[in-house]
């Protein structure tokens, strides 16, 4: 695999999430339905993991995310 390409299924799973997105802002245009919070973060961690070759640390792991693969640990901090 490219190290710059997501596993198959992300980009679908992506596009699907931000196709009911838009579904849902269109049926409550009062409403906007913003994808943020933990999802966000987690997509920023998922996207620096297979960009960069990073280990995930453990769930909860205190002030970091990943580690390079030369032992630096790595926060990841994503926004919309």
């Amino acid at each position: 695999m490219n190290k710059h390409a997501a596993p198959a299924p992300i980009p679908d799973a992506l596009q699907s999430l931000y196709g009911v997105q838009k579904t849902l802002q269109e049926a409550y245009p009062r409403l906007a339905f913003t994808v943020d919070g933990k999802i966000i973060g987690d997509i920023g961690e998922m996207i620096a993991a297979n960009v960069f070759g990073l280990e995930p640390l453990p769930a909860n792991t205190k002030g970091h995310d990943l580690r390079t693969p030369d032992g630096r640990l790595v926060q990841v901090k994503a926004t919309q």
